[in-house]
């Protein structure tokens, strides 16, 4: 307390954060035994004005919406019994369920304005590798908060074997019309056998290769947790699949309304210039639209999401993602760039 000296001091603290404006301190403990399977871990709540300190058990992730207004936070137990996702009222200490269950809570989010939160929830199927999600959204979460389910089992355009992944974060469009989360095949868990011999720890690399041996183990792990873009539409839980093997990476507007996909796959090399052929993508249909073809750099979105900018032959060539149109912005400016 820098008014008084009064120092209260916290141990094992593996991750804290303060809420804007600074009245609660949040901080999520490391386990009292680092080799013990138990996922949650004790929150401590500090009323920062009071004192007060409130302890929550289980808690596997926590996060304060922007204002500070609100805090989510999910809780896993052994036994299950007690799973969810918690919202906390940082001015009252009103605290609500806004989900239980016997399922895995994870990857909470919020959207930017602190007025939505995401998250999935689901089980891993037996001699699975992956979990079977559903992706929940909660909105209007200062009164009554307004549930929205997604569950892609129920959805004939899901493409066959994928799931909803847990290596990725649900994100939101600003109108929240659009809800993003990232897919991935299902896969048959391997076991191992006890009385098998040892594998061989050998690197095994063709000529044809996309990436050379060393690149491949460098972005191996990532690699595993790959996912393709795709979206739910709000208005009639419309799955829409946005990124695939012909187009794998995709970066969404900062509105969530638009996004410019690449796809470098025909340009792969270990010494040649990174290349692209880029797309403007309609969320709300997946459609696509060529723009470049072998592109190498470009300088992203603008902040109101109307615009994303391209460096074509020495000069700045700007892309109007209402009308698709793409115009040279810097000949004209007497100004060498």
């Amino acid at each position: 307390n820098l008014e008084n000296g009064e120092k209260t001091i916290i141990d094992k603290q593996a991750s804290y954060s303060f809420n804007k404006g600074s009245d609660i301190l949040v901080v999520h403990l490391s386990k009292e035994d680092p080799k013990s399977k138990v996922p949650g871990r004790d929150l401590i709540i500090i009323d920062l004005n009071t004192g007060h300190m409130t302890r929550k058990a289980d808690v596997t992730s926590f996060e304060l919406n922007k204002p500070g207004s609100l805090m989510a936070y999910t809780v896993q137990s052994v036994d299950s019994l007690g799973n969810g996702i918690f919202l906390f009222n940082t001015k009252s200490g009103q605290e609500i369920p806004l989900d239980t269950g016997k399922k895995i809570y994870s990857q909470l989010s919020w959207n930017e304005e602190g007025t939505a939160l995401a998250i999935l929830r689901g089980t891993t199927p037996k001699g699975k590798k992956f979990r079977s999600n559903s992706l929940l959204t909660f909105s209007k979460l200062e009164s009554d908060p307004a549930v929205f389910e997604y569950i892609p089992e129920n959805d004939k355009n899901v493409p066959a074997g994928y799931v909803i992944s847990e290596n990725a974060r649900p994100s939101f469009s600003k109108d929240l019309s659009v809800y993003y989360f990232g897919i991935s095949k299902q896969t048959d868990k391997k076991e191992a056998k006890k009385d098998a011999d040892p594998l061989a720890n050998v690197d095994i690399w063709h000529w044809n290769d996309e990436r050379i041996q060393s690149q491949q183990m460098k972005q191996a792990s990532r690699d595993r947790k790959f996912t393709y873009t795709s979206a739910v539409n709000t208005d009639n839980k419309k799955f829409i699949r946005l990124a695939d093997s012909t187009m794998r990476h995709l970066t969404l507007s900062r509105d969530g309304l638009v996004a410019v996909g690449k796809n470098d796959k025909p340009y792969i090399s270990d010494w040649k210039p990174r290349k692209s052929d880029y797309f403007l993508v309609d969320v709300k249909t997946g459609e696509r639209k060529l723009i470049r073809k072998a592109q190498e750099r470009t300088y992203g979105f603008s902040p109101d999401s109307k615009n994303y900018l391209f460096w074509i032959d020495g000069n700045f060539w700007n892309l109007d993602t209402r009308t698709a149109d793409l115009k040279n912005i810097s000949s004209d400016t007497g100004v060498s760039f």
